[in-house]
Parts: structure tokens; C-alpha cells; sequence
């Protein structure tokens, strides 16, 4: 059952295009499951890595509108991005054990803290990432810093 659900939101989401963030009150439309079923199949596809889910902000716009959203405990899931992409097929359950069991890769990072930034700010600068440059807004940083330092070259 879990496989036909998880298909069936593939097929809405790719009936939405793009390749995310997809808005979870949108591919609830668009798959008709009932409620529980999506909601259940949505968790159990973040648990498994198939997705990963955005949280709803708390001063949000879209607070009025989270009955079309995913909850899990306390926390309500605005949006989804496929890990894969969506048209790939499901991994095999021993992909998912080794991965778990491998050396995880050397990861060279560097975070950075926002001050001062008015409530509300960083959630409409993550909106008009995704709406207006279809990047997440630490792609659309990176882009940024890029274009400052090689601009004069």
C-alpha cells in the first residue's frame, strides 16, 4: 500500500513540474489519498530518505492555510524536495543499511549566523528564492558571494 501511495504523490508532483520544493497541501490535491495515508506515506518517505521536509515557520503566512500541511508531533511540514529526484526508482532496503554503515564524507563547511534580521525576513527571502530564482536561499547566498567576489574579474 505504502508503494502506491508513495507513486501516486510522484505522479502529482510531477504533475506540479519542477523539481521542488513541492508545496505538501498542493501534491495532497493532486494525489488523492485519504489524509492519514498521505500524511503516514509522506513521514515514513522522509524516514527512509527517499524526501526531505521543510517545517512550516511559526510566524508564517501559510500558518492560516497548514491544514493541507503534514504533522508530525508539534512540528507541521510546509514543503518537500525528492533526494533522488522524481522519477528515479526506489532504492533497494540494503542500500539504506549501507549507507548507514559507511565512512560519511569529509564535508567542508562553513556557517554563517543572521543578525538583525526583522521576524518574518528570512521566511520571504526563502520564499522568493524558491518563487522568483527556484533555489533554496543557500544556493541563492552562494550565488550571491560568488557574483560579489568575481564580478570585477
Amino acid at each position: 500500500m505504502r508503494r502506491k501511495a508513495e507513486q501516486r504523490i510522484r505522479a502529482a508532483a510531477a504533475d506540479i513540474g519542477g523539481n521542488g520544493p513541492y508545496r505538501l497541501d498542493e501534491v495532497r490535491a493532486g494525489a488523492g489519498l485519504h489524509p492519514k495515508i498521505f500524511d503516514k506515506t509522506i513521514i515514513d518517505m522522509e524516514r527512509v530518505g527517499t524526501i526531505t521536509l521543510e517545517p512550516l515557520a511559526a510566524d508564517s503566512a501559510d500558518a492560516a492555510a497548514a491544514a493541507g500541511f503534514v504533522r508530525s508531533g508539534d512540528r507541521i511540514y510546509a514543503r518537500f524536495r525528492f533526494v533522488e529526484g522524481p522519477s528515479a526508482a526506489p532504492a533497494p532496503p540494503w542500500a539504506h543499511e549501507a549507507a548507514r554503515n559507511a565512512a560519511p564524507a569529509p564535508i567542508d563547511a562553513t556557517v554563517v549566523i543572521l543578525q538583525h534580521l526583522l521576524p518574518g525576513e528570512w521566511e520571504a527571502f526563502s520564499d522568493r528564492c524558491q518563487t522568483r530564482e527556484g533555489m533554496s536561499p543557500h544556493e541563492k547566498i552562494e550565488e550571491m558571494i560568488r557574483r560579489y567576489l568575481y564580478a570585477d574579474s
